[in-house]
């Protein structure tokens, strides 16, 4: 069934992605579903071009049959995908590259993405921008090019915004609620039961993407997200929020446009690491 569908070209369709998925259940035996699983791995390794897709067709039905692949060491298997996705992923397309992480940030229910277990930060190097805040009759969370320079020091900025399983690690630690990671908001909106919905319940409703962005969070909650992670460190550095200056550094860093989302999303997700002790 897979070389025929392979044959007429369906499996590049991503409508076929669900059809896939759900496949293994069907077959009904452990030996087919794995039969399955060994047969989409094999094209994969047979057409480099479509790898991404393949293998992430193959990871989907994995993490949907769980009980049907009793063989399957899920953290090996998701280490194994991260390795080949850091040496050729660049190269497959968008939305092959999609599927693929999609499922390699759920096929390990324990750890999640391995990518995320080690911190990578990449340095800023120091610069000028120019900045001009909005006025305050102007709706706009985006600070402006404009005429006030502004000297900004070198700093390192974490290569990918936080994610929903590196935000849940904080959610469920046993010290997240302690009074020094909190702000005087921070504290109050803890201790209001009626608040709806909680921060553990706007993480948990994320985690069918553990290594999405996390998002729907407050700015209190995301600088004591940052504070926590300053207090488990051993290196004596600090996790902080970026500044605008330093935001609109990187943009231009990295040649990019700074949009209300993406100054949002930085300011709402990543600390950036600092070596001047003890900054928020």
């Amino acid at each position: 069934m897979i070389d025929q569908l392979w044959n007429d070209k369906r499996l590049e369709n991503p409508f076929w992605e669900d059809v896939i998925r759900l496949l293994p259940r069907p077959l009904g035996t452990i030996e087919k579903a794995k039969s399955l699983r060994q047969r989409l791995e094999d094209l994969a390794n047979d057409n480099p071009q479509y790898r991404g897709r393949l293998l992430g067709l193959a990871v989907a039905g994995v993490i949907e049959n769980r009980d049907l692949f009793p063989d399957v060491n899920f953290a090996e298997n998701a280490g194994r995908l991260a390795a080949v996705y850091e040496t050729e992923g660049h190269t497959w397309r968008l939305k092959d590259r999609l599927l693929f992480l999609e499922g390699l940030g759920r096929l390990d229910p324990q750890e999640g993405d391995p990518r995320f277990r080690n911190e990578r930060w990449f340095k800023v190097s120091k610069g000028e921008v120019r900045l001009h805040y909005p006025d305050r009759d102007t709706v706009s969370a985006t600070p402006r090019l404009g005429s006030e320079k502004q000297e900004v020091a070198s700093f390192e900025v974490a290569w990918a915004p936080v994610t929903v399983q590196e935000y849940k690690r904080f959610v469920d630690s046993p010290d997240r609620r302690k009074p020094e990671y909190w702000d005087r908001a921070g504290k109050e909106s803890q201790h209001i039961p009626s608040i709806s919905p909680t921060l553990e319940e706007r993480v948990r409703r994320q985690m069918r993407h553990p290594n999405w962005p996390v998002v729907e969070i407050t700015r209190p909650e995301a600088l004591a997200f940052c504070r926590w992670r300053t207090a488990h460190r051993s290196d004596h550095q600090t996790i902080r929020l970026p500044s605008e200056a330093e935001c609109l550094l990187f943009a231009k860093m990295a040649k990019i446009e700074v949009s209300p989302r993406l100054y949002l999303g930085i300011l709402s997700v990543r600390g950036v690491k600092s070596r001047r002790l003890g900054q928020r």
